[in-house]
């Protein structure tokens, strides 16, 4: 991820951990405490269990089957995992040096990158294909020299591939498993793909670059608060705000200005990867030298709790159904759960008073725009609005709500355009107008 993404540092091996942050950090709660400043992250996100995997790099969630998928890259496995159940479900053998993973959870696909920190510009770099139903491999796709990292379009069926040695981001049908074209950015690692604009942003240099999809050219690139050459790229798709992992704090910029927005501290000095919840507008930040994952609320630009980890963290996503976040680390998979109460901090907190419009619309899958099919609105369990698409609902700014969107007829409903998740409910909570658009498949005209 959502955009279902993942990518970790090829740095973030081997980090050696002291002792002292753990008296340290108790003596500056104790002094917090003394000075009646409220600890920072009284809030629900908790780590809940560990799975057994060993260190792993990478992750990403398939929002349609609650399927957690994690790369290994000295076995060359790729651990399932049941998001329901925290356990492994399968083990896949790939080959070697599985690095970046995502998922198209419209066609249920899985996409490895195979990097290799050593390679020369003689290797053949190659992309996995595993089929989330039976997971197996389908296809492996010759890509580049030395794949890093993966996003994907699930409105496109556009599988983009980062590769540093090659200096491109290779474009790959889904639907054929072929290379269309490589574009030329720079040394280019994180990467990250916007359903909802067809924008691809890449992480080089100092830089950011914007990729138009429909075109696969480079719209515009500018720079970010210089990062590591690995540092990583996320955005909400819909809120349309796009977050750079950078050498000491996480970049804001607006998706469609690329005007800067804010600078945030993570309360780390290395934060190297990001997962995003577009649901709860959340941001989990992996801190690698400080073995903790910090989570920003996105609403507020505000560091709202960072939460201590037994190992490194390599990689981070979360699923927008359950609002679980997933943390890959150098001695296991960590399990987060939702969070279930308001932030409390010194600066901010995380509902603005007022309301907000919800808007839902509907579109099958070729784009065409419908209208009159039902969205429900709940809270609490309870239906509190109906509407019929294009409609509205005004939603208190904070509060937690869940909207339903619904097929008629041959048509069914199929996935939420902005994060692909097949499932029709999903949870929602914003503090600013919202657009959402449930795509419907029709075996025969509406």
């Amino acid at each position: 991820m959502q955009a279902n993404y993942s990518k970790a540092s090829p740095n973030s091996h081997g980090r050696v951990h002291s002792l002292w942050r753990v008296p340290l950090l108790l003596l500056i709660l104790l002094s917090a405490a003394v000075a009646g400043i409220p600890p920072l992250g009284v809030v629900g996100d908790q780590v809940i269990t560990t799975v057994p995997t060993g260190s792993v790099t990478n992750v990403a969630v398939n929002l349609g089957s609650d399927l957690i998928y994690v790369t290994q890259h000295d076995s060359g496995k790729v651990y399932v995992i049941d998001g329901s159940s925290n356990t492994i479900a399968n083990t896949i053998q790939v080959e070697p040096l599985p690095w970046g993973v995502a998922v198209d959870s419209a066609s249920n696909r899985v996409y490895i990158a195979h990097y290799d920190i050593y390679a020369t510009m003689t290797r053949k770099g190659n992309v996995t294909v595993i089929d989330g139903s039976g997971a197996s491999v389908l296809n492996k796709v010759t890509v580049g020299i030395d794949p890093f990292d993966v996003a994907v379009n699930q409105n496109t069926n556009r599988i983009y591939v980062s590769d540093p040695l090659a200096r491109k981001v290779f474009v790959v049908d889904g639907s054929t498993n072929k290379v269309i074209t490589g574009v030329s950015v720079g040394e280019v690692y994180g990467l990250e793909a916007n359903p909802v604009t067809n924008r691809v942003y890449a992480v080089f240099s100092c830089s950011l670059a914007v990729i138009d999809g429909s075109s696969n050219t480079v719209i515009t690139t500018f720079s970010v608060s210089c990062p590591l050459p690995s540092n990583d790229v996320v955005v909400n798709p819909n809120t349309n705000r796009v977050y750079v992992a950078a050498r000491y704090s996480v970049e804001v910029f607006d998706g469609s200005t690329y005007a800067h927005i804010a600078s945030i501290n993570p309360g780390c000095n290395t934060p190297d990867t990001i997962g995003v919840n577009p649901a709860n507008n959340l941001l989990y930040v992996d801190c690698i030298n400080n073995q903790q994952v910090s989570i920003i609320d996105g609403s507020t630009n505000v560091l709202r709790q960072t939460i201590a980890l037994s190992s490194s963290p390599q990689d981070v996503d979360a699923n927008a159904a359950t609002n679980n976040a997933y943390v890959a680390t150098t001695s296991n998979l960590a399990v987060m759960d939702a969070p279930t109460t308001a932030s409390t901090t010194t600066t901010a907190t995380t509902s603005a008073a007022g309301t907000s419009q919800l808007t839902v619309n509907a579109q099958d899958t070729t784009g065409a725009n419908l209208t009159g099919y039902n969205a429900v609105l709940y809270q609490n369990g309870s239906a509190v609005s109906t509407g019929y698409t294009p409609t509205a609902f005004t939603l208190n700014n904070g509060q937690a709500y869940t909207i339903e969107a619904d097929g008629y007829g041959s048509c069914a409903f199929a996935y939420w355009l902005d994060s692909g998740d097949a499932n029709n409910q999903r949870a929602i909570s914003i503090v600013s107008d919202t657009s959402l658009t449930a795509v419907v498949n029709c075996s025969t005209s509406a």
